[in-house]
């Protein structure tokens, strides 16, 4: 399979020495890691899949997946250089900000929703914020 990486490599042999290059060097894929928060979630799949299903390695990238507990956790690791990137939430990215930790560059979203839910009993329900703020208060 011709890959960008080869075609510029021949096509470099063949300005410096007026013929086709044959023989192209070869290289591991690029090293990555990918931190995802909550562990290898079904929210991730897209990301365990690329890995699985070699879709990485076909675009020459060394791949390594690593489910961190929290996206807290996600966070220290991409901060710390032990991830590339991570999938985070808007929370964890609002508390490294409040407590003047260095944070990672937020670039988008995925996913518009969320994956934690509230429930409520029916006849105490919980509609807005204010709701779950009485509700914790009597615990």
């Amino acid at each position: 399979m011709t890959t960008r990486r080869r075609f510029l490599m021949a096509a470099a042999g063949s300005a410096t020495i007026g013929l086709p290059n044959l023989i192209a060097a070869s290289r591991a894929g690029d090293p990555i890691s990918v931190v995802l928060p909550l562990g290898f979630s079904i929210d991730f799949f897209d990301a365990m899949n690329a890995y699985s299903g070699g879709h990485y390695a076909r675009q020459s990238l060394d791949a390594k997946l690593i489910g961190a507990n929290t996206g807290v956790q996600m966070t220290q690791l991409v901060v710390s250089g032990q991830g590339l990137f991570g999938r985070g939430a808007p929370p964890d990215q609002i508390r490294a900000v409040a407590a003047k930790q260095p944070t990672p560059v937020a670039i988008a979203t995925i996913c518009q929703g969320c994956n934690f839910r509230v429930f409520s009993l029916k006849d105490r329900p919980v509609t807005k914020p204010e709701d779950l703020k009485k509700m914790l208060a009597v615990l």
